[in-house]
């Protein structure tokens, strides 16, 4: 494999279509990612309150303080790998140093440490979960900005983020949801409950990750040229100066983090207490996840049939945001094929809007570029990002808050009607307000195909 640093590669043509197993080679480091965040998005919270005992109104404030310290840090963990220059390019390097420690503190995450007190309890989950969070940034910043440097192809850049997607979906949504609460069961002598099944879940989720950042290092390859020099901190948040379709798109993330990140900490404690099986939580996730693998599936289909790569998400918000409300009205023990269906759709729908703004990311980059002179795909993907970990840590953090102020108590196998009403409600009623007015936001982007080219083209007029 040839790894010479484009830095220094004048020569590489940058507007290339890549290979099916270098996609995949990229790929996997989101499914890898997922092993990682969406284990912790899916299950940290009920894991803390229900396994580990500490209460929600803590961990609630743990899960905030965590993710607005992580959505502070992205811009600058951005800035550094935009500046990054090493013989195997400038993102590269950060995937495999910081997959080694984030693996590390995701089986730490889970794995009930024995300590008496609560005081102690917290102290150690608050610096686990901080420093994992911080880790985890370290490695999927700048993996989302190496689609930039991959290749300036607009429809290749939106293949490869349906492969990232597709890789994230079999992982987060598939593996995760049909694997975590059988692998708990046999590792803790049948009980979904069991502390020590959760470590060894935990264990074999961050070893396979480990192995899958591996591959995806070895198995990419940057070709963009960066700029000769490295830019200064200023110079990269001049990038976002004017930079309109970077804030739609950022405005997207947040609402995408708020009901993606909120739907799926209070998933747990739906099935348990709403629909009175936490089984069912199992059942459910084969469903969603294999209408999240159609929605991937369709998205390169579509996306290359469209002027506008805002026409997805756009109208994808709206009608997420329509089914969520419904379904805020449904009851899943009387009416489950409703349910589903309804799920499914939603499922389907979300991810392909997602999948096309993870294409739209790259494209924000060289309209930057165009309007200041200056290319930051680092600290333009870590803007996206960190309004998505914003809106995630609402999300996430505003389920333990609801459940504290309305008197849940994980000792109790039923819980209060205000308690039920207010699950339901961050499930489905207030991520899907939010979602229908993301669309309408999505109205005023306008940066379209032929847009896109003209600009790409004057950007290298400028350079000769």
């Amino acid at each position: 494999m040839n790894d010479t640093n484009p830095a220094v590669n004048a020569a590489v043509d940058t507007k290339i279509k890549l290979p099916p197993w270098r996609k995949i080679a990229y790929a996997v480091t989101d499914g890898a990612n997922n092993l990682s965040y969406t284990f912790v998005a899916s299950f940290f919270l009920f894991f803390a309150t229900n396994i580990y005992g500490i209460s929600a109104a803590v961990v609630a404030t743990l899960i905030l303080i965590g993710r607005l310290w992580d959505a502070v840090a992205d811009p600058f963990i951005g800035g550094l790998a935009d500046r990054t220059r090493t013989k195997w390019g400038s993102y590269r390097p950060w995937i495999l140093f910081g997959s080694i420690p984030l693996c590390v503190l995701n089986f730490l995450a889970f794995s009930s440490i024995p300590i008496e007190s609560q005081t102690g309890k917290t102290v150690f989950m608050c610096v686990v979960f901080i420093v994992l969070v911080t880790c985890y940034s370290c490695v999927n910043i700048p993996y989302s900005a190496a689609t930039a440097v991959l290749t300036t192809d607009t429809d290749e850049r939106a293949s490869i983020t349906s492969y990232r997607l597709m890789a994230a979906v079999l992982v987060g949504s598939l593996i995760l949801g049909q694997a975590t609460l059988p692998l708990v069961s046999h590792f803790g002598g049948g009980s979904p409950m069991s502390a020590v099944g959760w470590r060894t879940t935990a264990l074999i989720y961050s070893a396979c990750a480990l192995v899958l950042y591996i591959i995806s290092f070895f198995g990419i390859k940057e070709v963009v040229k960066p700029h000769a020099e490295k830019q200064s901190f200023r110079m990269m948040f001049k990038a976002m100066t004017g930079n309109g379709p970077a804030w739609i798109l950022g405005f997207g993330f947040l609402v995408m983090g708020l009901f993606i990140n909120g739907r799926q900490a209070v998933l747990m404690y739906y099935f348990t207490y709403n629909a009175g099986d936490p089984n069912l939580f199992t059942r459910f996730m084969l469903f969603y996840a294999a209408a999240n693998i159609l929605g991937v599936f369709l998205v390169p289909l579509l996306g290359t049939r469209m002027k506008n790569k805002a026409t997805l998400p756009k109208w994808g918000f709206i009608f997420s945001g329509i089914l969520m409300v419904i379904l805020f009205y449904i009851n899943p023990t009387n009416s489950w094929g409703l349910f589903i269906a309804l799920n499914m759709l939603l499922s389907g729908v979300s991810i392909g809007a997602m999948t096309m703004m993870y294409g739209m990311m790259p494209d924000c980059t060289e309209y930057g570029e165009h309007k200041t002179g200056t290319r930051a795909a680092g600290f333009i993907s870590a803007f996206m990002t960190f309004l998505m970990k914003v809106g995630m840590a609402v999300g996430i953090s505003g389920v333990g808050f609801a459940l504290a102020a309305t008197g849940f108590d994980a000792a109790k196998p039923v819980q209060s009607d205000l308690t039920l009403g207010w699950i339901n409600a961050i499930m489905n009623l207030l991520p899907g307000i939010l979602s229908i007015i993301a669309g309408l936001i999505f109205f005023g982007y306008k940066l379209d195909r032929k847009s896109y080219y003209q600009m790409l083209d004057e950007i290298e007029a400028n350079k000769a």
